[in-house]
């Protein structure tokens, strides 16, 4: 959390809006009573939004963690978007799945140990290291183009939810210019 809070302080004495930060929590039967006190913890870190998804290739995950059912999901998603709201914290929900994930256009994770991986499903993917300065590098490189030029015909990827092409968190945040619209 310390290179968090440092991260948002330079930012705001540079007088900065982008890059963006953002919370990802990825939702499952562990961790669904915790969600709350992650957005909270955001709110309180000044991030600048909160993004919501299923946990998706649970067999990779672990095999022992399970899906919440719709009406679990619908019950929290009302609990998280009040607390959203009074904190005043923007909030991504889990969008309707689809397919193809996109998520890898629009954005890039960064684990809190500063690796930098194209995606939160492949943490052991990493392409470099955002407290090295590696972003840029990363984002022009021709491994990550490959990547995201094969992530159609990936086996987790072709069919991820996360980057739903109905929803609007990745379509609707420019974190980078070199990213642009991801090819459209």
């Amino acid at each position: 959390m310390p290179q968090i809070k440092e991260f948002i302080a330079q930012r705001k004495r540079d007088k900065l809006k982008k890059p963006r930060t953002y919370i990802d929590i990825v939702i499952y039967r562990e961790n669904q009573n915790e969600t709350a006190q992650l957005v909270e913890a955001a709110a309180g870190l000044n991030i600048d939004a909160v993004v919501l998804h299923r946990v998706f290739d649970i067999q990779r995950a672990n095999p022992d963690t399970g899906y919440i059912s719709i009406q679990e999901e619908k019950a929290l998603f009302r609990g998280i978007k009040k607390i959203a709201r009074d904190l005043k914290i923007k909030l991504y929900l889990a969008p309707e799945p689809s397919v193809p994930c996109r998520a890898v256009k629009y954005g890039l994770f960064v684990t809190s140990g500063g690796k930098i991986s194209p995606c939160p499903f492949f943490p052991e993917f990493i392409m470099g290291d955002a407290f090295n300065g590696d972003l840029q590098e990363v984002i022009t490189s021709q491994r990550y183009k490959q990547f995201v030029k094969d992530m159609r015909g990936h086996p987790v990827c072709g069919r991820c939810p996360l980057g739903s092409v109905n929803g609007s968190f990745y379509e609707s945040m420019a974190l980078c210019p070199v990213l642009g619209t991801g090819g459209r």
